[in-house]
Parts: structure tokens; sequence; C-alpha cells
């Protein structure tokens, strides 16, 4: 039995759709599109291009769907520090801070003012970053 698996890659310079294709013990992939990722910049802010991302995105599962082939599942990894937040009704909530975007050093007080930094690693087990997500949330408020 062969099982298809879509992937969608979203790096910090670059996005891709991959297909992995699993048959008779044997993983083979395809990548059936790649696309730019480039963060928008406007003066000293940084935001994702998300309009830019989600068209990347489509392009790869158009292509998915134009093989004629069932697909098994689609997962998705990306950054794992930024986030995207959402109104009521589930719309986008914009601007979508980059990571590198220099509010991070406001959220990095207000965090720290909050809660050590040795209790915030004990919760959340990662390393301390400025870019972390409890950082730049801290920057929302």
């Amino acid at each position: 039995m062969t099982s298809r698996y879509l992937a969608i890659d979203l790096g910090a310079e670059s996005g891709r759709v991959m297909l992995g294709t699993l048959e008779g013990g044997r993983v083979v992939l395809e990548e059936l599109s790649r696309f730019n990722n480039t963060p928008i910049r406007d003066g000293e802010r940084i935001y994702w291009n998300i309009p830019s991302l989600m068209e990347g995105i489509r392009v790869g599962l158009a292509k998915a769907g134009a093989l004629g082939q069932s697909i098994n599942s689609v997962s998705t990894c990306a950054w794992g520090v930024d986030y995207v937040l959402l109104d009521a009704d589930g719309g986008i909530i914009e601007p979508v801070f980059h990571y590198r975007d220099p509010r991070t050093a406001n959220g990095e007080k207000t965090a720290l003012a909050r809660v050590d930094w040795p209790t915030l690693f004990a919760e959340t087990g990662i390393q301390y970053m400025m870019l972390n997500t409890s950082i730049q949330l801290c920057a929302e408020t």
C-alpha cells in the first residue's frame, strides 16, 4: 500500500511544499514547490509577509492536488517562536511581527519584571533568548 504525506516547511528565508511517498518500506521525497520568504521592512519594524507565504503554500497544495493522488495527511513546520494573533472571527490581526523585530527588547523588560529567569526557564524549559515566544508576547502588552 502506498501512503502520501505533504509537508509544508516555512524557513527563515524560503518555504517549500514536499511530498513524501511511503511504499514498500521506503520513503521518497519530492519537492513540489519552493518560494521565497522575504520579511517586510518598514523603518525599524520587521513583519512576516503572510499573503506571500499563503500564496506559496497555495501553489504547492495546488500542485499536490494536480497529481490526482490521495494524500494521507498534511503537516506544517515553521520557525518555532513566531505566532499569528487571530481575532474573534479567526481573521489575522496584522501586523504579524518577525522574531527579529526590535520590539522584543521591550518584551524582555516586561517579562523579567513579571517573572525571574529561573522561574521562566522552569516553566518553559527553553533557553533564554530575546526572540522566544514568551518574550514576544510580552512585547504585545
